[in-house]
Order: structure tokens, then C-alpha cells, then sequence
């Protein structure tokens, strides 16, 4: 399949677009190829949605001469935390409340950090969970767990987009310790339903724990095999499910390497992306699409009012 990346006013040295063409360059197979004209790509793939100011409109997409001309031949690998059913393509973040799945294929962050894998380590602790409770409600009960094996720390400002910030290498060091001395690693959902931290468990060989309820994993991955899916309003009762659960967290975290190993390492990620769009198009979505999309949810409502409030309060004296 031939695959056109283009380019909608991000700058070059941050755009996600150079992320995926390092991505088709680590492929290891042929099946797949970037094409530099769009007119002789099978597919058009937007990336850089989460990259925009915008958290709505895509005017830059309807405004871009590829979607002018190629309309049908465009979809959308769309990471950003409050997405809609905007246009045919990937999603990380839809809910399963509002998830419309002839045209929205859930997926995966497109570059995961790949959390040192320790398979000869053995953890010495049965939980762990280290990050800020201020990206959703859900997550302040985390730091009343208690366990004599337990790690639960409170960690606010860190931003993994951001490494020049002070202090940010060794943040990331003391995360990636508490994530491979962890039997099961705590992933509660922030803004987004998903979470960078599940790929992160997983591609360590750990256990991850999701709390989140509206979260949709992605297309072909069976959470049963390697995951613990907990209500995330309520975790009473998780430590003693997590002790009784203990000696199977071996075989759990070796399931779940070989599902990042299989699905979302790097050397794999594009040619599954490109397989994943393969399947939508066969289903021609274009031909049934609505003109002009389907309407934000009230997620995204709430989000932009609560932008436009505070952007009142900034400007009233």
C-alpha cells in the first residue's frame, strides 16, 4: 500500500510526520511504501491532529489541497486526548460511548517509549503507581493504597513531550525504576481515556492495571490475556486482587511483551498502522460518511467552554 504523509503547518523538526516516516524506515518488510505525491497514494494519512491549537476544527485538513483534490483517499491517525468521529481513520482516545467503528479503528500512541525491558529482574513490588493526580478525578484514590509492597508517589508538572524541562531525565529514570520493580503497574486514564503509561507497562514485560471505564484498547488486542481491568471509580478491593493474583504476573508480563513486541514496537508499528488502514478502505467509508462529519460529543463541548471561560477570565481586567 502506498502511503502519503502530509504536512498541515506543524514544524518540521516536532511534526509527527517525521515520526512515521522513521517509522516506515524501521520497517523491516516491503509491503508499504511512502509515496512523496499524493495522487499516487492508495491512502492520504494525517497526522499531526494532536499537534494543532484547534482541538476541534480540522480546517487545516478541509483546507489542505490534499483533502481538496483526494477527499476520499484521506483518513486521520488521531492522538489527540477529546477525539471525535471527525473523519475515517485511527483513534487512541474515542470512547466506547461515542466510538463509531465503520469509520474509527482504536488504536495506539504512534511512539511509545520502550520502558527498559527487564525479564531477569525480579520485582520486588507488588504495585506501583507514580504520576499527578490533576489529568482526572479517578486517580486520587490511587494514593490512599496501602501495601507493604506498595508504591504509590505523587508526581505533578512532568510532561513527556517536553525533556528540556529541569529535572525531566530524572523523573524518567525513577519512573521507568518503579515501573520494572512492579509486579502490576497502576494505569488510570488522565484527559484521555487512554493511556501512554499502558504501553509503557507493557513494553517493560509488567502487568498493567486500567482504570478506565470508556477506554476502547486497541483493535485486535485481547486485555484478558496479559491486563487487569478494574472499575475506575472504586478500587477498593484491588490490593487483595492483586496479591491473590501474584503468581500468575510472571506469565501475564511475558504475554504482554510479546503483545508490544507483535503490535507496537517500532520496527512493527507502521506496517500494522498501514494494515489497519488497508482494512478501513477496503470498506469504502468515504461512500457513507456524512458530508460534514459527525458532531463534537459533549466532551469536547464542556472542554471548549471551559477554554473560553478561562480565556474571558484572562482577558477581563
Amino acid at each position: 500500500m502506498r502511503i502519503h504523509l502530509p504536512s498541515i503547518g506543524v514544524r518540521t523538526e516536532i511534526s509527527a510526520v517525521r515520526d512515521f516516516e522513521r517509522l516506515a524506515q524501521l520497517s523491516g518488510s516491503a509491503r508499504h511504501d511512502l509515496v512523496a505525491d499524493p495522487a499516487e497514494a492508495d491512502v492520504i494519512l494525517f497526522t499531526e491532529l494532536h499537534q494543532l491549537n484547534d482541538p476541534i476544527s480540522l480546517s487545516r485538513v478541509w483546507q489542505s489541497p490534499e483533502f481538496k483534490t483526494h477527499a476520499h483517499k484521506c483518513y486521520v491517525f488521531d492522538q489527540r486526548p477529546r477525539s471525535y468521529c471527525s473523519m475515517p481513520g485511527l483513534y487512541t482516545s474515542v470512547p466506547w460511548r461515542s466510538l463509531r467503528r465503520q469509520y474509527q479503528v482504536p488504536w495506539s500512541y504512534h511512539m511509545i517509549t520502550d520502558v527498559p525491558h527487564a525479564p531477569d529482574r525480579e520485582p520486588d513490588l507488588l504495585f506501583s503507581f507514580v504520576g499527578t493526580a490533576r489529568s482526572h478525578k479517578c486517580r486520587e484514590q490511587l494514593f490512599g493504597l496501602s501495601h507493604p509492597r506498595g508504591l504509590v508517589r505523587r508526581v505533578d508538572g512532568h510532561v513527556n513531550w517536553r525533556p528540556n524541562d529541569p529535572g525531566f531525565a530524572e523523573r524518567r529514570d525513577s519512573f521507568a525504576d518503579s515501573v520494572t520493580r512492579a509486579s502490576f503497574v497502576l494505569c488510570p486514564r488522565g484527559r484521555a481515556t487512554s493511556s501512554f503509561r499502558f504501553y509503557e507497562t507493557i513494553a517493560a514485560g509488567r502487568v498493567p492495571v486500567v482504570l478506565a471505564d470508556d477506554w476502547v484498547p486497541p483493535a485486535g488486542v485481547n486485555l484478558q490475556e496479559f491486563a487487569i481491568v478494574w472499575p475506575e471509580r472504586n478500587v477498593s478491593g484491588l490490593v487483595d486482587f492483586l496479591e491473590g493474583l501474584e503468581p500468575d504476573a510472571s506469565a501475564m508480563g511475558r504475554r504482554a511483551r510479546e503483545v508490544f513486541e507483535e503490535r507496537f514496537a517500532p520496527e512493527v508499528m507502521f506496517d500494522n498502522i498501514v494494515d489497519a488502514l488497508n482494512t478501513l478502505a477496503a470498506t469504502l467509508p468515504w461512500e457513507t460518511f456524512p458530508r460534514f462529519g459527525y458532531p463534537p460529543d459533549r466532551r469536547v463541548v464542556r472542554h471548549l467552554v471551559g477554554r473560553s471561560r478561562k480565556l474571558l477570565g484572562q482577558l477581563t481586567p
